[in-house]
């Protein structure tokens, strides 16, 4: 049996919740629906829906500070967020919060033009769902998780070492290749 895909419908404006839970329930997805910025992060972190779809108008909370809570906490930090803004009127936001955000659907909402961004949130969530249990399978065979802190980049000119075969004498030969 599989599980119905799931997407957290969120605005303070009705209209857009209508709009978008209309289209989606018309294609077979399961609404959750909020129209509070509070409870939109309590329902995303308790339900873990598979994409969240936020308008611009919430009384409570920005947009923005959604967004920051989201991504802050772990049970969501990963979930595709598509926002819905009106058509020519993208929010002036630093780039890291654009970055943030995983595709911006204009309104009047395209019925193609939204299932087009659907299908990709999918697609990510998807893929992000394997390198979270791929990380888990790593941890459970001793693996330890890189600090992200750690910056990797190579500061040397050296080559790098690939694959180091001890052969005895011949060690060095296997070192130069």
């Amino acid at each position: 049996m599989t599980r119905m895909t799931r997407v957290l419908v969120a605005d303070g404006d009705v209209e857009t919740i209508n709009d978008v839970s209309g289209k989606l329930r018309a294609r077979g997805f399961v609404n959750l629906l909020e129209m509070s910025g509070e409870e939109t992060v309590a329902r995303a972190r308790s339900e873990r829906p598979d994409v969240v779809v936020l308008g611009c108008s919430f009384g409570d909370l920005s947009t923005e500070q959604i967004v920051a809570d989201l991504r802050a906490d772990a049970t969501t930090r990963h979930t595709p967020i598509l926002l819905a803004v009106p058509a020519g009127n993208l929010p002036t936001w630093s780039d890291t919060m654009s970055a943030q955000i995983d595709g911006f659907i204009p309104v009047p909402i395209d019925e193609d033009d939204f299932f087009t961004h659907m299908t990709a949130a999918l697609r990510l969530k998807t893929m992000q769902s394997e390198l979270q249990r791929r990380e888990i399978t790593l941890q459970e065979l001793g693996n330890v998780p890189v600090d992200e802190a750690i910056d990797p980049t190579r500061t040397d000119d050296s080559a790098p070492v690939v694959m180091q075969i001890n052969l005895g004498d011949a060690t060095s030969v296997v070192a130069a290749q």
